[in-house]
């Protein structure tokens, strides 16, 4: 079964306050403010500076008639904003934390003096209302300070709004009371959404998400979005989850760590089948190691215009099962079997700036994964025809600009491509049997594996979009963009087992086709 599925967003005109934008999904921040004298007037020419530690280059910009300024296209990050004028001090914004998607505002009053003398400004910070959307920015500076597990699904349940969805695993959130296959996950603005099943990376109909495609050491902000979407969003009826990646820097930095969750660090976990019937075999412990590298930086040569970022965390993952009570498979594999995934996270990134107004970013990320032959199927069989070897991974990347053409006018414009694969290997040619005869035992598969369904699937999106700030009747924003995208899906639905030839002709050697049987079956009515 093949499915190639289209999605064109026409072309989109916004009319909104100034700061509102028509961008891409977005995969940077905004800043913006006003300043003006103690009096309270519009203060015109003024010189703004933005700098911080993912900029190589200041970026500069003077205000507006209105005393207004906004400076966008800023990697997620905390900086410094200056804002210098002959006859007036020196006001300065420091630790001014910059979101994505998110715009900045900034309230500035600047005092009569020598433009040498700094003021320090600390309640700047002005109410955003560039943006409709509810929802909460998770950064870096949070989460490395929490103790949160260590899977980008785990901050997913850090927004209010939040909650588990039950049977879609917590991969797969609830999000403003949608169900789990309802959200929209994007990474570095591409769809790491399962183009089949709506659910976040590799889904399955019979293991449900298996992969996130992005480690958390290569994430630098999660943006959750639980309801008023802008227009440029769309594919959702639950909530938006968008994930932004580490940039490199004009200085080298990075890290060299190690973590482990062997099964000692757990409890006794209570076991479901202790008080039923119809057994499902016991998860008796879950162990976690994994291990990684990353490094940032900058090329030689190019220390102000070229930065990477590199990440490759291999993990290991191992759920100590133990089969049914009563099946044949506890006694084959004894009261504790390792089922035992290991994946390759891995992750790069590079930066171009071309100048301090143009920008271009390259991503490239990944998980392949691998498990044993092993049950994963089910604990409850009485042989080994149903233990089964597990293949999947995503990969993803994109290419992105922007720029800056004017003060008033930027420019954005985006390409993306999401693979997901998964296979099923290992288990016997046997058609599945399940046993219902046995009430004490409860029902239980005899033999064979039954349904699975090898998948791969691959989606494309492009993205254009501009937008230009107005002074007429006060300041608008004017934005326009276009989006397009197409995914392909590919699945087989299978049962094992060997499998029979219709026969071409039925005992009295008439030929079995549909126009024999319809005439047949015409002629006896």
């Amino acid at each position: 079964m093949k499915k190639v599925l289209y999605l064109v967003a026409a072309l989109c005109l916004a009319l909104a306050p100034a700061g509102a934008r028509a961008q891409d999904i977005s995969t940077t921040g905004v800043i913006n403010g006003t300043v003006t004298d103690t009096a309270g007037a519009s203060v015109q020419n003024a010189a703004v500076t933005i700098s911080g530690q993912t900029l190589p280059q200041p970026r500069t910009t003077t205000t507006s008639e209105q005393g207004s300024f906004e400076v966008s296209g800023l990697i997620p990050g905390v900086y410094t904003v200056k804002v210098e004028l002959a006859g007036f001090k020196t006001a300065s914004v420091e630790s001014l934390e910059v979101n994505v998607g998110r715009t900045s505002s900034l309230s500035i009053k600047l005092e009569a003096g020598e433009v040498s003398e700094v003021v320090q400004v600390t309640d700047a910070a002005a109410t955003d209302l560039s943006s409709t959307a509810v929802g909460q920015n998770l950064s870096d500076t949070l989460f490395d300070n929490i103790p949160v597990q260590r899977s980008v699904t785990s901050l997913f349940y850090l927004a209010p709004g939040v909650a588990d969805s039950g049977k879609g695993g917590t991969a797969n959130p609830s999000i403003s009371g949608g169900s789990a296959l309802d959200n929209l996950y994007i990474a570095d603005g591409v769809n790491i959404t399962d183009s089949a099943f709506g659910g976040l990376g590799t889904f399955t109909r019979n293991f449900g998400t298996l992969g996130t495609g992005i480690n958390t050491s290569f994430i630098k902000e999660v943006q959750v979005k639980t309801g008023g979407f802008e227009p440029q969003y769309g594919q959702s009826q639950g909530g938006i989850i968008n994930i932004i990646t580490q940039s490199g820097g004009n200085e080298y930095h990075g890290a060299v760590y190690g973590f482990a969750r062997p099964k000692s660090f757990e409890a006794t976990r209570r076991q479901p089948d202790d008080t039923r019937v119809n057994k499902f075999g016991k998860m008796i412990h879950e162990e976690n190691y994994d291990a990684g590298v990353d490094l940032g930086g900058y090329v030689p040569g190019l220390r102000n215009n070229l930065f990477f970022y590199g990440s490759y965390n291999p993990t290991v993952r191992r759920e100590l099962v133990r089969g049914a009570e009563g099946s044949g498979l506890r006694t084959l594999l004894g009261d504790e079997y390792a089922r035992r995934y290991r994946t390759h996270n891995y992750a790069f990134k590079t930066d171009y700036n071309i100048n301090p107004s143009h920008t271009v970013a390259f991503s490239i990320f990944g998980d392949p994964t691998e498990t044993n032959v092993a049950p994963f199927a089910t604990l409850n069989i009485d042989n080994a025809t149903a233990l089964n070897k597990l293949e999947y991974g995503t990969r993803s990347l994109s290419v992105r600009y922007n720029g800056a053409l004017s003060n008033t006018w930027t420019l954005s414009a985006s390409f993306g491509q999401g693979r997901t694969t998964f296979d099923e290997t290992g288990f016997a040619d046997f058609n599945q049997i399940t046993d219902r005869t046995q009430p004490a035992r409860g029902n239980f598969t005899a033999i064979g594996y039954g349904f699975f369904e090898p998948t791969e699937s691959k989606t494309y999106r492009a993205a254009f979009d501009t937008s230009k700030v107005a002074n007429f009747l006060g300041q608008h924003t004017f934005g326009a963009g276009y989006q397009f995208q197409r995914g392909f899906y590919s699945g087989t639905r299978d049962r094992s087992g060997p499998k029979f030839t219709v026969p071409a002709t039925n005992r009295d050697g008439i030929a079995v086709t549909n126009s024999v049987i319809g005439s047949a079956a015409a002629a006896a009515a």
